[in-house]
């Protein structure tokens, strides 16, 4: 998938949320409500002999708990392989309502590209005696079913014995199919913050109007957005709600809209969610579109800074919480596809009071059994920095985040919005944003580009310092290449067979694309893997010749040998390039072979390959003879390395093999493995040997006779020597042949019958 942006018109759009018994088909999410009967949309609970459970009512919900505390230590549960299967959806987020009982340790262990029981993160019991929410982050997930009883993931009661509980179980993809959720979202609509000579929407009309203006950064946009006052009093009617919907779902974009539970003008969600979220999604799902997110704006803040437009809220934090909460269910209750995003302002709220807010909202809506918040979006006033707030608070924020398997949002733009501003400050002070988050380390899973002024102006592009323009360079210098898109590779073609017999050695070729951004070499640990560390035929590491470079577009070849199992059977071989100790990447080939039993016998071999001693760049041969039934088949090796046809190497799967030009690198043990459907003989090793400098006529020794030939050959320095005889005189090749070559020369004399001295 392409790095995209978030397009946001007035605001972002708190998206629906789930209800205890209502689930929705597998599409961004899959669940699972555990109880006496099992709500299950494509999740199951799956139960191997340490997993078993058994339903339970605790904290007011039912739910399950394991039954024997002292064998059954895990929870499994199957993903659908429409959702998730075989590393096709590696960026997760598994999310777990649990009661919080005693003081043990839930540990995430999944299925992944490395492993079918790999350890992921843990959350802590802390005897709150509460119903709490836990979101687990995986970038790896392989889903292969190759867990006990079929399952994806367990999760594990690390210290045992004791119960553990859980309610609802889910997974959710918030950028599909990326491992590394890189987006931005820009904002377009804007209005007077001083409710005076409104715009509402007009940003957003512009590029709906002229979307030829701006189709670069609609190539790098994911989410359009707006805000619920631009529709309600921005004058759409419905037929252009029903054209722009058509619009955004033909650019294969999001549609997020902002409105609150808590939105100023009153303190009761349900007022807030019948009188604006429920009427203004319905109108647009009536006119053929659909909101996909929803963003709670603000609510804590405006409880406590406006108390509702006059109406004070007592305790205001609790009383904000139990509205949001409220607020929450019914968007989960009545759109349950729809994900929710909670948007807070900094330094406004401190980071210590915002970080409670999030564990305090998800768990709320766990205590009550339905999804918690899908993202955290931080709304920076950083025109503040120094002195209220600072970038480096920012960033723990977003580490705050992490550990808690929310992702995180930072919106990009112009503070205040009491400036006198113009098109050229608002790039400026956008782009002066993104370069100090990213000096702090800062790196969101959203990056919202956001505007609440009368300007930039939204199109065209290509006019300096638009709202377009200034995503296209935003992007270009502050949002890194997708990691599925910087890690990608596409299975092109393999030589495996269908079938091999019991012992029979093969090699192979699997060949792959480079469809990713970065380059493959063998120092930075680009291999071919065998998918879990482990196959029946062969090693588990295939890597790039020394010096090899795979750039993006390119394809390399891999080859390697394979080995059948000494057992009948069927086994599956499976390869994937990974990039050592950072991520397993791109399509997956795996083939069932079937390994039969010999129906004839090997072949024999009848003549081994001989020993040579062959003068500096001659040419070797080796040969071998075999008798046996069939079709034979020739490979030969090298010190153990099988030989492939290339430069000054030829019949490498022929019964002669020979290498021209033979210099020091060629020399080793040669053999050659011979093969047909009965499996495989290897033949005696044969040693090729060069002679030492100086040993013309390759007696052994360095002595007067090769001394002749030295100076029948000498030609003095800087004079070519031309003589196809006196080539092996020129030791440092530099085409002549003078006291340099003679220096050589004199290091290897030994004189007769004696071993050269440079051996």
């Amino acid at each position: 998938m392409n790095r995209r942006v978030i397009f946001l018109i007035a605001a972002l759009i708190v998206v629906g949320t789930w209800c205890p018994q209502v689930f929705a088909q597998p599409g961004y999410w899959v669940g699972i409500d555990l109880g006496n009967t099992n709500v299950s949309t494509g999740i199951t609970h799956v139960q191997p002999a340490d997993g078993t459970t058994t339903p339970a009512t605790i904290g007011g919900l039912n739910c399950r708990k394991n039954l024997d505390p002292a064998t059954d230590n895990y929870m499994y549960f199957a993903v659908d392989n429409n959702y998730a299967f075989q590393g096709d959806s590696p960026n997760l987020y598994i999310t777990i309502h649990y009661y919080d009982s005693g003081t043990g340790r839930l540990r995430l262990q999944y299925d992944a590209a490395s492993g079918s029981y790999i350890n992921g993160s843990e959350v802590d019991l802390t005897n709150s005696n509460k119903w709490r929410e836990w979101s687990f982050h995986v970038t790896d997930a392989y889903f292969g079913d190759r867990q006990a009883n079929g399952a994806d993931f367990r999760i594990h009661n690390v210290f045992g014995g004791t119960n553990f509980y859980f309610d609802q179980v889910y997974v959710r993809r918030f950028c599909e199919g990326q491992s590394d959720c890189v987006r931005l979202v820009p904002s377009t609509w804007y209005h007077d913050p001083n409710q005076q000579g409104l715009h509402h929407g007009e940003q957003a009309r512009d590029m709906f109007e002229n979307p030829g203006q701006w189709p670069q950064a609609r190539a790098e946009t994911d989410i359009f957005g707006i805000a619920s006052m631009d529709i309600a009093y921005g004058g759409w009617t419905d037929q252009e709600i029903q054209t722009w919907m058509g619009m955004i779902q033909e650019w294969d974009l999001l549609f997020s809209m902002e409105d609150g539970a808590i939105p100023g003008w009153t303190c009761d969600s349900q007022v807030a969610f019948n009188n604006t979220s429920n009427n203004l999604i319905g109108r647009i799902f009536n006119n053929g579109g659909r909101v996909d997110i929803i963003t709670n704006d603000h609510s804590l803040s405006k409880a406590i800074q406006y108390h509702c437009w006059g109406t004070t809220l007592q305790s205001n934090y609790a009383n904000a919480l139990a509205e949001v909460v409220e607020w929450y269910s019914l968007v989960r209750t009545n759109y349950p596809d729809m994900q929710i995003f909670e948007w807070s302002p900094y330094p406004h709220l401190s980071i210590s009071t915002i970080q409670s807010w999030i564990r305090d909202v998800n768990d709320g809506c766990g205590a009550i059994g339905i999804r918690g918040m899908d993202a955290f979006l931080l709304d920076v006033d950083w025109r503040r920095f120094p002195g209220d707030g600072n970038w480096s608070q920012v960033k723990s924020l977003e580490n705050y985040c992490r550990t808690r398997g929310v992702p995180f949002s930072l919106a990009y733009w112009c503070a205040p919005h009491t400036r006198s501003l113009n098109d050229a400050d608002w790039y400026n002070d956008v782009m002066r944003q993104g370069n100090d988050y990213r000096n702090v380390g800062g790196q969101p899973d959203v990056y919202d580009h956001v505007s609440w002024e009368t300007i930039p102006t939204a199109v065209p592009e290509t006019q300096a310092y638009t709202q377009t323009y200034t995503l296209v360079d935003f992007v270009a210098q502050f949002v890194p290449s997708h990691v599925v898109d910087l890690y990608d590779a596409e299975f092109v073609g393999s030589t495996i067979p269908d079938s091999m017999v019991t012992n029979e050695q093969r090699v192979v070729a699997v060949t792959m694309r480079n469809s990713g951004a970065l380059t493959w070499t063998r120092d930075e640990d680009y291999k071919l893997g065998a998918v879990g560390n482990n196959d029946p035929f062969a090693s588990t590491r295939h890597l790039l010749p020394q010096g090899m470079s795979v750039k993006p577009g390119e394809q390399y070849t891999y080859t390697f040998q394979m080995t059948a199992p000494a057992t009948a059977g069927t086994y599956l071989t499976d390869w994937q390039m990974l990039r050592e100790l950072v991520r397993w990447f791109g399509d997956i080939h795996g083939k069932n072979v079937i390994v039969q039993a010999p129906t004839i016998n090997p072949p024999t071999i009848t003549q081994h390959p001989q020993s040579q001693l062959v003068p500096r760049g001659s040419t070797a041969q080796f040969s071998v003879s075999a008798a046996g039934q069939g079709t034979l088949g020739y490979q030969w090796y090298k010190d153990g390395e099988f030989v492939s046809d290339g430069g000054n190497i030829s019949g490498a799967t022929m019964d002669t093999l020979e290498i021209s030009d033979c210099q020091e690198s060629e020399e080793g043990e040669y053999h050659c493995v011979v093969s047909n459907a009965g499996g495989s003989t290897a033949s005696n090793a044969a040693t090729l040997s060069l002679p030492a400098p100086g040993d013309f006529d390759i007696d052994g020794d360095v002595d007067q006779e090769d001394f002749g030939h030295l100076q029948l050959c000498m030609s003095g320095i800087g004079i070519p020597q031309t003589d196809p005889d006196c080539q092996d005189a020129d030791f440092d090749d530099d085409t002549d042949v003078d006291q340099g070559d003679f220096n050589i020369f004199e290091n290897c004399m030994s004189g007769s019958n004696r071993p050269p001295l440079c051996l």
